[in-house]
């Protein structure tokens, strides 16, 4: 699907607006749009850009969506927004492990003589790049270490001083941590090939 560029917005009686922020885009500002070939226009402000599940449809749409979804989720997790990616990481595989099962409910349903055609074929590689999708997903190690207050030497610190450094060490930690966990989920995020 082709994605244009408007720089400047002319009057409208259509509302544009962005489907990402939910902004209206005013006359005179820059935005994209896509026409799809059943539905509305969509609209993009000149700071965002349509994701592939914008620009995909079907069932393929709704892979990226979930791909997309997780990302998010990776993004919030690093900004401290949510407190694990547990349940996103879960999310994610039960939708793999069902848009998987469409693909192939999908060769199912065709007749016998196309169930070996290059259609059925493509169907099946996409199914099985879900699984393989969603078992990297239930992979990933989510166990975080516990911090050690030990760890922080006693002879480098007045006493006044000793806690604010334990604490200072300890968010370092916790930090490192959580950054170690959010690239392997994204790493096994970004293997989606379909």
């Amino acid at each position: 699907m082709r994605v244009y560029y408007i720089k400047k917005a002319r009057a409208s009686k259509t509302l544009r607006i962005c489907r990402q922020c939910q902004r209206e885009i005013l006359p005179g500002e820059a935005y994209r749009y896509i026409t799809p070939r059943f539905g509305p226009e969509k609209y993009w402000c000149s700071a965002h850009s349509p994701r592939q599940s914008d620009l995909a449809g079907g069932k393929l749409s709704e892979a990226y969506a979930a791909q997309e979804g997780l990302e998010d989720d990776i993004a919030a997790f690093r900004r401290g927004e949510i407190e694990d990616l547990e349940s996103s990481i879960s999310t994610a595989a039960e939708e793999a492990e069902r848009i998987a099962e469409e693909y192939e409910e999908s060769i199912s349903n065709m007749p016998d003589s196309l169930q070996d055609s290059p259609t059925a074929q493509d169907c099946q590689e996409r199914a099985d790049a879900l699984r393989e999708w969603k078992d990297e997903l239930e992979a990933v190690d989510l166990s975080t270490e516990e911090f050690d207050p030990d760890s922080v030497s006693r002879e480098d610190y007045e006493a006044e001083e000793l806690e604010a450094a334990v604490e200072e060490k300890r968010q370092e930690f916790e930090e490192a941590e959580r950054e170690r966990v959010a690239e392997e989920v994204e790493s096994a995020c970004g293997n989606l090939q379909i």
